[in-house]
């Protein structure tokens, strides 16, 4: 009995020792893997570094082309309502067109020869509604006639006066309002 008792342990120890080496191989492969999937942990983070910087590059990149898309677009938005002001005529230019015969009696009629030769000079509609009102206009525009130095700079002066006055009235107002309040 005591052989067949020893010869069950031997082998159960021979069991225990190939199962043992098994798991000792089995832990050296682990290991072998985790240092494996380590590094190449250590190398996706680096990777993923350079791409965050590299997108981030790109990303400024486009926004400034973005910023400057957006200027395009609002020099194109400022330069359309431009035009719009040019091609959509203003009311008062609507009376020259639209309300032809008031405009050349009631209006026309009343403003000096200077002014009537400036608004036949300014376009071909302009030109005609001087005609049509049958105004007789000297070909040449002689501004020494109707403008010299002295009433250019007198006129200049007046008006730039009457500019500062109303300045200062609407700041003295604006003071009183203030220390009323107070």
């Amino acid at each position: 009995m005591s052989l067949t008792i020893s010869g069950k342990l031997r082998q159960s120890e021979q069991i225990n020792l190939s199962a043992l080496t098994m798991i000792e191989d089995l832990l050296v492969s682990n290991r072998k893997d985790l240092k494996k999937i380590r590094k190449d942990q250590k190398k996706f983070k680096k990777k993923t570094k350079k791409f965050k910087k590299e997108t981030k590059k790109e990303m400024k990149k486009i926004n400034e082309k973005i910023d400057g898309m957006r200027n395009v677009v609002m020099e194109m938005d400022y330069k359309i309502e431009r035009i719009d002001e040019i091609v959509c005529p203003s009311p008062l230019w609507k009376l020259v067109t639209d309300w032809k015969d008031v405009f050349e009696r009631e209006i026309l009629t009343k403003l000096n020869e200077t002014e009537q030769k400036l608004f036949s000079q300014t376009c071909r509609a302009s030109r005609e509604a001087v005609r049509r009102a049958k105004i007789k206009l000297d070909d040449e525009f002689e501004a020494e006639r109707e403008f010299n130095a002295r009433t250019l700079r007198a006129h200049f002066d007046e008006c730039f006066r009457r500019d500062e006055l109303e300045a200062g009235r609407e700041l003295l107002d604006e003071n009183r309002k203030s220390e009323r309040r107070v």
